[in-house]
């Protein structure tokens, strides 16, 4: 009688696996691209049925940054990655982002003095001072959670001044 060892069973997933990933593009290899398009594509005559007319609902122009947590790879974007995002982001209409959490168990956003002695990891990058470059860049408004700086308060940055509000 054979047994299944772990080898096989990888071998075997891996095949599924592999099987799983082909499969959709061998079904629709056979499909003529200029049906599937034609399918996309409204028909003239057909209204819309929003219950908001476009272009006359309420706009989103905030956004929030949250880039220390547990389940996602943080701090895993360089300065070209969130100019580009910024620049995305004006260009719709976004006029102000909102760093929602500075640290998270020893993660932190920038390099404090206090608690880097307190444990917690040095940041590969200050996104602190990375974000409030950006979003003076671009002109937004920047607001941020109670850690930033290491008293309670809340910065905002407008373009061209940095105020700071304690609450």
């Amino acid at each position: 009688m054979k047994t299944n060892n772990r080898r096989d069973f990888l071998k075997k997933a891996a095949l599924a696996g592999a099987g799983a990933w082909i499969a959709p593009s061998l079904l629709n290899a056979g499909e003529n691209r200029e049906e599937v398009h034609s399918i996309a594509v409204p028909q003239q005559g057909l209204e819309s049925k929003l219950i908001v007319p476009k272009d006359n609902g309420m706009r989103i122009t905030g956004t929030f940054l949250d880039e220390i947590s547990h389940d996602i790879p943080h701090q895993n974007w360089g300065e070209k990655e969130w100019d580009l995002d910024f620049r995305h982001m004006k260009h719709i209409g976004i006029d102000t982002v909102i760093l929602i959490r500075s640290g998270y168990r020893k993660f932190i956003t920038y390099p404090s003095a206090y608690l880097l002695k307190k444990g917690c990891y040095m940041p590969s990058v200050d996104l602190v001072d990375m974000y409030l470059r950006l979003a003076e860049k671009y002109g937004m408004k920047f607001f941020s959670d109670s850690m930033i700086p290491e008293s309670i308060g809340t910065q905002v940055i407008l373009p061209g001044r940095l105020r700071i509000t304690n609450m």
